[in-house]
């Protein structure tokens, strides 16, 4: 029991934590000049590790922090991260496979997030240039979300369930 208690601080520690970080450390800090989105990935990976009311309850609370860290529509964002979460927690939790799951699911949540973006923010970008950054920063979310999607499911799943990860490899 106390496992679980520590594995849930630990998680709700991040989701606050990493929109700080995204926000003013990590902006625009990856190759590329773009700026990782931690939310995202956290959202999508709680999402899919514990299904959707989980990965609604985050990505709600993750938008929230983000959206006021900021300093802009934090209820737009909290509604955005919400339904990602929700949509990634349809993912079927079947072991370590669906990690890569997840990674392709935060993959094309990403490229939808910036077409919104782009479309609240009427950006005029290069083409050419948005497809990089898309691309960018689609690689990027699904490789960071894999390992932490596995690692949320070391840190706070059953050891019962952790034995059928493995099976299912």
């Amino acid at each position: 029991m106390m496992r679980y208690l520590v594995g849930l601080v630990v998680v709700l520690s991040c989701l606050f934590v990493a929109p700080l970080l995204q926000c003013t450390t990590l902006y625009r800090a990856a190759p590329g000049d773009v700026t990782i989105d931690l939310v995202l990935v956290l959202t999508v990976s709680i999402g899919a590790v514990f299904g959707s009311l989980a990965g609604l309850t985050s990505g709600i609370l993750g938008g929230l922090m983000l959206g006021t860290a900021c300093g802009n529509l934090a209820g737009l964002f909290a509604a955005l991260y919400g339904m990602m979460g929700a949509v990634a927690g349809l993912v079927p939790w079947h072991g370590l496979r669906s990690s890569v799951v997840a990674g392709l699911v935060a993959m094309v949540l990403t490229a939808g997030l910036l077409v919104i973006e782009l479309v609240a923010l009427h950006a005029s970008e290069l083409p050419h240039l948005l497809l990089q950054t898309a691309a960018l920063l689609a690689l990027y979310h699904g490789m960071l979300t894999i390992p932490v999607t596995v690692l949320l499911s070391l840190l706070l799943l059953p050891r019962r369930d952790l034995l059928l990860t493995a099976v299912a490899l």
